[in-house]
Order: structure tokens, then C-alpha cells, then sequence
């Protein structure tokens, strides 16, 4: 969006896109705050480019002027301790206002910009309205705000989305041409049967790489589907219920936007690691790290999840161990093997993690008490998009945690295997070098 918004208002920022119905006005703060007298709002990024604006039907300016004029404020600095600046805006119309910044919490994504802008409102209300309302008003507008945000993003992967659609039309054209005159030509030319077995193998492969592509497509598609039906059903009750629904509900349809967004993002940060990992653009911060204070971390983070399972969470290893490796990615290794073993293992059941220092390398386990994996898939479970047999119709993932896991530790020169145990569940090994090997990670850091 960016400056192309610059002269398109909220209420029209989806309008002619049927994936995104009208329900995101920022005329709700006018409703939802009242005493307040909302008269103009708008969101921006981190380089101040507007995302969307709302202003009401009196408004004496052009928005353009406006947005241009708000930039302003953005570059004054906000005190420390707060997230939110008001300033006077026109003191000859009695208009104030706040500038405030939302931003993603790092836990939320992995990229290297967070996710964030500035969001500012002008009022005509009292010092004392603006007060008592704002305890609610800042957070209301920092998730309307991110939302901006967020429709932007999605946007954008829509319409690459339509982009591969097109090549896919245009690449199922020059395959079935391509075919065609090899048949021809060599039915012409050789009709051996070793040229036939040839043309042949020719022809599957061709297929092959279809149907990898229909299926990536009904992949990302699905995995985008579901978030977003979330976010518009959410945004549909909002609608629906403004002048009925009391503010703690309109604020829990609002969380659940938001979450919605966020699983969103988290499955875009894991697209991009695949693709930078499998092209060889991945960067790696190499450094003596105590892999087990990491490990001990990571297992903290799922301690709460696993309790409320009932699942016992066990470390099993030396107190310190250190080795030279990206903490940033080994951290994210750990932590997709004991989200897979979480996820798959049933209540009141065990999972040990084990790590265990050998010569030049040390072992990371992972066992469980789950489904386990079927042998006829323990190669292809590491593929991108693969999900099990045993869990795709349950609480399968998304297919893409072990193929960067996969990635992640062939570029530290280790290796990664997947096995049943004799007693029940998945066994998932990691063997892991102390350092780095001669010609590791070369591509990566050029």
C-alpha cells in the first residue's frame, strides 16, 4: 500500500476486494468513544508511509494535506515509559491529539524488522474525557493500527499468490506444448525403445513438477485460509454487534484478530526461513554458546503448556556444554522438535530430552509417548509440506518445522534422523558438531 493509500480512506481500503470486506472503520473509536469526538485517525509504518486513514464526513482539510501535515509528529520523540505522545494540533478549532506506536513482540516472528508503525488520532474532546477514556482508547487504536498493518502484509502474499497462479496457467501451457513436439519429433525421428523410455521419463518428470506446484499452492493456501477466516468472522462480529456489544467483548474480538494475525506472520517468517535456507542466503551469527542453558530455555517455554497436559518434561544431561554454533538457530531446532513432541504426545505421558557430549560433536534427543511416526515415512517427514500420516487429520503443523530444522543442521555440517521407540512414540536425534567444520557455512556467509 504506501503512498497509493495516501488518498484512500479506511472505509474504502478493502472495498473493492472481496477478500476483505468493509469491517475494520476506525469510525468504531468515534462510537465506541463517544465523549472523546473522534474526528480523524490514520496509521502509518516505520518509514511514516500511510497505511489507511478514517476522518468524519465534516472534516475542513483534504486528507492528503493532513496525512503530510501528521507526519510531523511522528519524528518528535515519546517519553520513555509509555508508548503514546499527545500533542495540540489546532488550537484555533480546539483539536488535540496522540500520536502512539504499536510493534509486534519478538516472541511473535523472526524477522529482522519487527512489525510495527505509529497510529494517531485527533480529537475535539476535553482533557478530562481524553483521560478517562484513554486507558482503553491507545490500546483500541494500537490494534486497529496493527491491523493496517497486517491487511498490508496480506495483501501483498495474496497477490503473490495470484503472481504463481498466472505462472502456473502460463507453465501448464509451454509444459503441454513442449510435450507435444517431443512427441512429434521423436515419433518422427526414433520410435527405439530406449528414446521412448527416455521421452517418457521426460514426460513424468514434467508432471511431477505440476503437481509439486498445484500442491504448494493448495498448501500456502490452506494455511492462509484458515487465519484469515478467523480474522474476517472476528471482524464480521464486530460489525454486527458495535452498538450492541459491551466494550470487553468488542476487546476479545480484537485479541482474536490479533492471534489470528500473528499465526499469519509466524507461517510467513517460516516460508522465508525455508527459502533462504534451501537457496544458501540463510545468515549465521556463529558463537561459543552454552547449549544447554539454551536448551533448558527453550523446554521453559513449553513448561506451561505442558503441565496443563499433564505431561511430564524431563532434561537429562551435563549442567554446561558449550560448542560454537548460531544460538538463534539452534534455539529454533530445539524448540520445533519439543513443539512436535508436545503436540503429538497425549495427556499424562512422559517426554525426555537428552544431551549427551560425544568427541567433536554431542547428540540432541528428543523422545516421546505420542503416535509415533509410520517407517514408510521417516525420510519423506523432513520434506517441506509433509505432514504424517498418523496426525494430518489431528493436530498436524503446517509440514514446515522439520524441513528447516533439516536445513538449520545440514549447515552446521550435522545430521538429523527420526526413529520409533520400542515403547511407544517418536525418537528424534540430532548429532551436532562443538565446531565448525572446514567449508561449513561458506555460502551462507559470503
Amino acid at each position: 500500500m504506501g503512498d497509493q493509500t495516501i488518498a484512500v480512506s479506511w472505509d474504502s481500503l478493502w472495498e473493492d476486494d472481496v477478500r476483505f470486506p468493509q469491517c475494520h472503520s476506525l469510525e468504531q473509536l468515534r462510537r465506541l468513544f463517544p465523549e472523546v469526538n473522534v474526528v480523524f485517525a490514520a496509521s502509518f509504518n516505520e518509514d511514516k508511509q500511510p497505511l489507511a486513514f478514517w476522518c468524519e464526513s465534516q472534516w475542513s482539510e483534504r486528507p492528503q494535506d493532513t496525512l503530510r501535515e501528521l507526519r510531523r509528529y511522528i519524528d518528535q520523540d515519546i517519553p520513555a515509559g509509555t508508548d503514546w505522545r499527545p500533542f495540540a494540533y489546532c488550537k484555533s478549532r480546539d483539536i488535540r491529539g496522540f500520536v502512539g506506536r504499536f510493534q509486534a513482540a519478538e516472541h511473535c516472528c523472526q524477522m529482522n524488522v519487527l512489525p510495527a508503525g505509529f497510529v494517531i488520532v485527533l480529537y475535539r474532546g476535553s482533557d478530562a474525557a481524553f483521560h478517562r477514556a484513554a486507558p482503553l482508547l491507545i490500546p483500541f487504536a494500537s490494534v486497529l493500527g496493527m491491523s493496517a498493518w497486517l491487511a498490508d502484509r496480506v495483501v501483498f502474499f495474496c497477490t503473490k499468490i495470484d503472481q504463481l497462479e498466472q505462472e502456473k496457467a502460463s507453465l501448464k501451457s509451454s509444459h503441454s506444448e513442449a510435450v507435444s513436439m517431443a512427441l512429434e519429433e521423436h515419433e518422427l525421428v526414433l520410435l527405439a525403445e530406449e528414446k521412448q523410455k527416455a521421452l517418457q521419463e521426460l514426460i513424468e518428470a514434467k508432471e511431477a513438477a505440476y503437481r509439486a506446484k498445484n500442491q504448494f499452492l493448495a498448501n500456502v493456501s490452506h494455511e492462509l485460509r484458515t487465519p484469515l477466516h478467523a480474522i474476517l468472522s472476528y471482524a464480521s462480529f464486530g460489525v454486527k454487534k458495535i452498538d450492541t456489544a459491551d466494550k470487553n467483548t468488542l476487546f476479545r474480538y480484537f485479541q482474536q484478530i490479533e492471534a489470528s494475525g500473528k499465526s499469519l506472520l509466524a507461517f510467513f517468517n517460516d516460508l522465508l526461513d525455508l527459502a533462504k535456507l534451501e537457496a544458501g542466503k540463510m545468515r549465521y551469527e556463529l558463537s561459543a554458546s552454552d547449549v544447554v542453558w539454551i536448551t533448558r530455555s527453550v523446554l521453559e517455554e513449553f513448561r506451561s503448556l505442558a503441565e496443563q497436559k499433564r505431561i511430564k518434561l524431563e532434561y537429562h544431561g551435563p549442567e554446561r556444554f558449550n560448542a560454537e554454533l548460531d544460538p538463534t538457530r539452534f534455539a529454533q531446532v530445539v524448540r520445533n522438535l519439543v513443539s512436535n513432541a508436545v503436540k503429538f504426545t497425549p495427556e499424562g505421558r512422559h517426554i525426555w530430552v537428552h544431551l549427551i557430549p560425544q568427541d567433536d560433536d554431542f547428540l540432541l534427543r528428543v523422545d516421546d509417548e505420542g503416535c509415533g511416526v509410520p517407517e514408510d515415512e521417516l525420510d519423506t517427514i523432513f520434506e517441506s509440506f509433509y505432514q504424517s500420516s498418523r496426525t494430518k487429520t489431528s493436530a498436524g503443523g503446517t509440514g514446515l518445522g522439520l524441513a528447516i530444522c533439516r536445513e538449520i543442521v545440514l549447515a552446521h555440517g550435522g545430521r538429523i534422523w527420526v526413529e520409533n521407540r520400542r515403547e511407544g512414540g517418536a525418537r528424534f536425534s540430532v548429532i551436532w558438531p562443538t565446531r565448525r567444520a572446514p567449508n561449513t557455512l561458506v555460502s551462507q556467509q559470503l
